[in-house]
């Protein structure tokens, strides 16, 4: 298993964050659709609450056929639903944000799943995930800025 921290500090609060980042997601999906119908299907998107923090969520189901993206010479050797993508994600801001990506190849599965924690920029937190020792000793941590100025309102 790789595990891998990426600490991204943004120059805009998590609040103006959470704001884009669904707006963004909307777009991306809707785009593709108009796009390539069959290539994206919005399967379930509902609230849901978090009894760990509190709070009320949202959660989406969206799968995708990679078949349409594939290099020609793929897609004669492989029917195009043969490449499924599904992605499941619970977001609950500004605590965390859980996205389980399950790739099927033909028989072979694949599932990448990605932690996201919102805190702000100046949070200086050693192990926002709590994972235990063990875990913490094999996790890589790699800060990424995306702007000069990553202050925090």
């Amino acid at each position: 298993m790789l595990l891998v921290e990426y600490r991204v500090p943004m120059p805009f609060s998590v609040k103006l964050y959470q704001i884009g980042q669904r707006y963004t997601s909307i777009e991306a999906l809707k785009a593709q659709i108009s796009e390539q119908p069959e290539s994206a299907n919005l399967v379930e998107s509902c609230q849901y609450h978090d009894s760990q923090h509190d709070c009320t969520g949202h959660y989406t189901r969206t799968q995708y056929s990679a078949g349409s993206k594939l290099p020609q010479w793929v897609k004669r050797l492989l029917p195009k639903d043969m490449v499924v993508v599904s992605e499941e994600s619970w977001n609950c801001y500004p605590h965390f944000q859980r996205t389980i990506f399950t790739v099927n190849v033909m028989s072979s599965q694949v599932n990448i799943v990605i932690l996201s924690r919102y805190l702000p920029a100046k949070s200086q937190i050693d192990n926002p995930f709590n994972l235990s020792a063990g875990r913490m000793k094999h996790c890589k941590s790699c800060l990424l800025y995306t702007s000069d100025d990553a202050d925090e309102e």
